[in-house]
């Protein structure tokens, strides 16, 4: 149902984007996980793992148009100047 729900969440953004626009959203992991999935289209189990690997804070991006949903970075602390910062969930 969680994964349902993100996933709507996803195509509404989408949707309501206009050409060009970026979007931020500020989530947690398991909204990450879930669009990690739509994008590799990998089983559960892999998404399980991919998101105990998502850091406190990291930015993730996503690249869509009207149709698809690909992943443009993941996990990235390029923000971050101080390694102390870098935390797990």
């Amino acid at each position: 149902e969680f994964s349902k729900r993100v996933s709507a969440g996803l195509r509404r953004i989408v949707e309501s984007a206009g050409r060009g626009q970026s979007i931020a959203a500020f989530t947690s992991v398991g909204a990450i996980t879930v669009g990690l999935q739509l994008c590799l289209q990998c089983p559960d189990r892999t998404a399980f793992d991919l998101g105990w690997r998502v850091r406190n804070a990291s930015i993730t991006e996503f690249l869509f148009s009207r149709d698809r949903l690909t992943m443009e970075s993941f996990n990235s602390l390029a923000h971050l100047d101080d390694p102390a910062l870098v935390t797990f969930r």
